[in-house]
C-alpha cells in the first residue's frame, strides 16, 4: 500500500537517478559537470512539494501541480505552455529544448501527474505528506509517477543543450502508448502532440 522512492545521499535511487540524468543529456560531455550532490538535494525538496499536492484522478485536476512544474522551469529559464483539457481543472504542461542540430529527431519526456484515489486509513503515514523515514520518501505517486517526473524536470534543469520535448499530461491513459511513440519520432506541435495523447 505504501509509495516509496529512496532518497538518502547514498541511495539506490539516487545513484539510478544521477546516471540516467547523465545519459539522457548527452551534452553534460561537453559542458561543466553539474554539482550533482545540489540536483540531488533540489530533486527531493522538489519531489516533496510535489506529492503534497493532491491531484487525485478523479477528477486529475492538476492546475496545481502544472503551475508547480511551471514555475520551476521558468526559474531555468525555459518557456513552458499550459494547456486546459477538461472542465475540472485538467491541465497540461509541454516544454520544448532546442537542440544545436534541428535535423535530428527529438527526444519525448512523458509523465502524468495525476495519482491515483487513496484510502488514508489504511497507510501509516499522511500519502500526501511526503515524509522522509529511514531513507525511503513516503507519498502517493512517489513512484507512479511524480518520482519520475521529477528526474526528467532534473535533466531539463540541468540541460543547456540537446533537443528534448517534455510532455506532462493530466491523467495516465494507456491509450496513449502510440502517440508517445509517434511524438517521439516526429516533431509536432503541442496541440498536436496533445490530441496524439488523447489528453
Amino acid at each position: 500500500m505504501r509509495r516509496t522512492l529512496s532518497c538518502s545521499p547514498r541511495s539506490t535511487w539516487a545513484r539510478a537517478c544521477l546516471l540516467s540524468l547523465f545519459l539522457l543529456v548527452p551534452s553534460f560531455v561537453h559542458a561543466a559537470e553539474p554539482d550533482w550532490m545540489q540536483v540531488e538535494k533540489r530533486a527531493i525538496e522538489f519531489l516533496q512539494q510535489y506529492l503534497r499536492i493532491r491531484s487525485v484522478n478523479p477528477p486529475a485536476d492538476t492546475r496545481e501541480t502544472a503551475a508547480l512544474i511551471k514555475a520551476e522551469l521558468e526559474r531555468n529559464g525555459l518557456t513552458p505552455k499550459l494547456y486546459e483539457s477538461g472542465p475540472a481543472g485538467q491541465t497540461n504542461l509541454v516544454v520544448r529544448l532546442p537542440g544545436r542540430d534541428a535535423s535530428k529527431k527529438p527526444l519525448l519526456f512523458l509523465n502524468h501527474m495525476d495519482v491515483v484515489p487513496v484510502d488514508e486509513k489504511a497507510w501509516k503515514v499522511d500519502p500526501f505528506g511526503a515524509v522522509i523515514r529511514d531513507g525511503q520518501i513516503w507519498g502517493r505517486g512517489a513512484l507512479d509517477m511524480k518520482g519520475l517526473g521529477v528526474q526528467q524536470l532534473m535533466a531539463f534543469d540541468c540541460s543547456a543543450q540537446g533537443r528534448y520535448c517534455a510532455l506532462a499530461r493530466h491523467r495516465h491513459d494507456r491509450n496513449c502508448r502510440r502517440g508517445d511513440q509517434r511524438s517521439a519520432r516526429n516533431p509536432v506541435d503541442d496541440r498536436q502532440s496533445l490530441r496524439r495523447h488523447r489528453c
